[in-house]
């Protein structure tokens, strides 16, 4: 009977991973290691059923741990690319508001200058003392 697995929420750790990938490379490895002096296609060899359906569900997965960490990568990416994207809005706005805050700070500065002007002329006002003007000491004569 082949071992099933739920390929869409398979996760595994990465020693999880490792131990998978070494029980399915285990009895190739060991045909490999029994017949390494041989030269390649020299020696035919034979796997056992249960050993080819064991090598088949590791593969198995193997491939659903990488479908997950691809399908996780796939999101981390979109996600990192909407949030780039976001950032650039981000920076045009502060771009923005940076220019506003500029012009403001021209305009409060431009108040800031009048208005000590004019604090210095209602100074200069309040200080002025006023001269009442002289009456003419000569009198018009009435016409008769």
């Amino acid at each position: 009977m082949a071992t099933t697995v739920n390929f869409e929420a398979f996760q595994a750790t990465r020693e999880v991973a490792e131990g998978v990938v070494k029980r399915a490379m285990t009895p190739l490895r060991k045909l490999i290691d029994e017949y390494k002096e041989e030269p390649d296609g020299a020696v035919s060899v034979s796997l056992t059923l249960h050993d080819i359906r064991s090598v088949d569900a590791d593969l198995g997965i193997i491939g659903s741990i990488l479908a997950t960490q691809y399908g996780k990568e796939k999101v981390f990416q979109e996600t990192v690319a909407a949030l780039a994207e976001e950032n650039v809005r981000l920076h045009s706005a502060v771009d923005v508001l940076a220019t506003h805050l500029s012009d403001a700070h021209k305009d409060i500065q431009t108040l800031s200058d009048r208005l000590n002007k004019s604090e210095t002329v209602n100074t200069k006002l309040k200080n002025l003392t006023v001269i009442e003007e002289p009456k003419p000491s000569f009198r018009v004569p009435d016409v008769v």
